[in-house]
C-alpha cells in the first residue's frame, strides 16, 4: 500500500525507509498516514538559522520501540533543553503538560544532585558522552523536528554551560567531533576556537556554536509519557520522589493506564490480602508493564515470574504508582518534605481504600485528603 501510494502521488521520490517515510528530491521527508485525506504528512524541518543533515539512523527505546532519526549539525543556542543550564528553572518555550508543569519531570530546579551533575559534566566534559553513533538513548542528544531536546537534557545543559564557562572543554568537544565527522555522514570540517566549519553539498557552512544531534521524526506530541520512554534507561538515576511525580503526570495523561491499574485493587482493603492473591498480583504486574513503568529487560528487578510475586523493589514501584494515582503533584511534593514520614506512612496504610474512593466522582474525599497533606 505504501509503495503503491508513494509511486502514485510522488513518482519522483528518492527513498522509502523505516515505518512509512519517503524522501523527496528536495530533501523533504514525508510520513505516510493512510487514514489522512492528504495521505502523507510533511515532517517539518527545524526552523534553525543553520542546519546540515547527515546519515539516517534509528533510535532503539528501552520499551522496544524503534524510531527513525537522522544526524544533524545545528547551533547549540537554538535547541531547547528542558531547564536553563545556569539557573535550572524551566526553559521558556519548553513543552508543559495540562497542569503547566515541565513535561520533563527530572526536577533540575530543586534537585541539587542533578544540578551538581550538570556542573561536573561541564567542568570535566567528555566528548564521548555526546558524540556517538549508538542507536540507544545515550550519547548524541535527541531532539524533535522543532528543536526540543527529548533525551540528553542533562548532557545538553552541560554542553551549553561548558561553552559559556569552560570554553577549552567545548573546543575539545568540537575537535573530537571533527575527527569523527565522517561517521555521521558529513564531509570535511575544520575548527578554529569555537568556530566549526563543515562542507555540505560542495558549500562551506560555518557554525558559531555547533552541536551534533539526532532528529527523531516520530515525535508527534510532547507529554510526560513520551519523555519517560526516553528516560527508562537505568543509568538515569532519578530520585524516587521525581519518579512518583512523573508517574502521576502519566496517569493523568493516559486514562486507560490509570483505569487498568485502579481496577486491579477493587476487592482488597489492605496490601497483605492483595499480595497473597496470585491472580490479583499477576493483574497488577500486567497493568504496570502495560503502563510501561518498567521494561521487559527490567522485569527480574520488579517481579518473580515463577513465584508470581513482586520483589521488594517491585512493591515500592507498585505502591508508589498507586500513590501517584490518588495524590496530586503538589501533595507528592509535600510528602517528600522533611518531617512528613508519619503522614506518608498513614497515607500508604490507607492507600487501597483511597484508590477505591477515586471512583466516587463528586463525592470523593481525595481533594480534601490532598489539601490536608499539602497544608500540613
Amino acid at each position: 500500500m505504501l509503495i503503491n501510494t508513494a509511486r502514485k502521488l510522488y513518482p519522483n521520490y528518492t527513498k522509502i525507509y523505516g515505518k512509512g517515510f519517503i524522501e523527496l528530491p528536495n530533501g523533504e521527508v514525508l510520513l505516510y498516514s493512510g487514514n489522512d485525506l492528504k495521505t502523507f504528512k510533511l515532517i517539518k524541518n527545524m526552523e534553525f538559522t543553520k542546519i546540515v543533515k547527515g546519515k539516517k539512523t534509528r533510535i532503539n527505546l528501552a520499551n522496544g520501540e524503534v524510531h527513525e532519526a537522522q544526524f544533524a549539525l545545528v547551533e547549540l543556542t537554538e535547541i531547547k533543553a528542558s531547564h536553563n543550564e545556569e539557573t535550572f528553572v524551566s526553559t521558556v518555550g519548553y513543552p508543559t503538560n495540562s497542569q503547566g508543569r515541565n513535561v520533563n519531570d527530572r526536577n533540575y530546579e530543586k534537585d541539587k544532585n542533578a544540578q551538581a551533575s550538570v556542573l561536573t559534566i561541564a567542568q570535566q566534559l567528555n566528548p564521548d558522552l555526546l558524540i556517538s553513533t549508538a542507536k540507544d538513548i545515550n550519547g548524541t542528544p535527541i531532539i524533535s523536528s522543532e528543536g526540543v531536546v527529548v533525551s540528553g537534557n542533562g548532557r545538553t545543559m552541560a554542553l551549553k554551560l561548558a561553552q559559556k564557562k569552560f570554553q577549552n572543554k567545548y573546543e575539545i568537544y568540537l575537535q573530537e567531533l571533527c575527527k569523527e565527522i565522517d561517521d555521521f555522514g558529513f564531509e570535511h570540517c575544520e575548527t578554529i576556537g569555537n568556530i566549526f566549519k563543515v562542507e555540505s553539498e560542495g558549500k562551506e557552512v560555518m557554525f558559531q556554536q555547533a552541536v551534533l544531534v539526532r532528529i527523531d521524526f516520530e515525535i508527534k506530541a510532547y507529554t510526560t509519557e513520551l519523555l519517560s520512554k526516553f528516560n527508562m534507561d537505568d543509568k538515569k538515576g532519578k530520585k524516587e520522589s521525581d519518579r512518583k511525580i512523573e508517574r502521576s503526570a502519566i496517569l493523568k495523561e493516559n486514562l486507560r493506564c490509570a483505569s487498568s491499574l485502579q481496577n486491579t485493587f477493587g476487592n482488597f482493603e489492605n496490601f497483605s490480602d492483595f499480595y497473597s492473591n496470585r491472580e490479583a498480583v499477576k493483574n497488577a504486574y500486567d497493568a504496570l508493564l502495560g503502563c510501561q513503568f518498567f521494561t521487559a529487560n527490567q522485569i527480574p528487578d520488579y517481579f518473580d515470574s515463577e513465584k508470581i510475586q513482586f520483589t521488594e523493589q517491585g512493591k515500592r514501584l507498585l505502591e508508589g504508582s498507586l500513590l501517584a494515582l490518588v495524590m496530586d503533584i503538589r501533595s507528592l511534593d509535600a510528602l517528600d518534605a522533611e518531617g512528613m514520614k508519619t503522614i506518608s506512612n498513614t497515607i500508604l496504610y490507607s492507600l487501597l481504600p483511597l484508590v477505591e474512593n477515586r471512583d466516587l466522582g463528586e463525592t470523593t474525599l481525595l481533594p480534601e485528603v490532598n489539601d490536608a497533606v499539602y497544608f500540613e
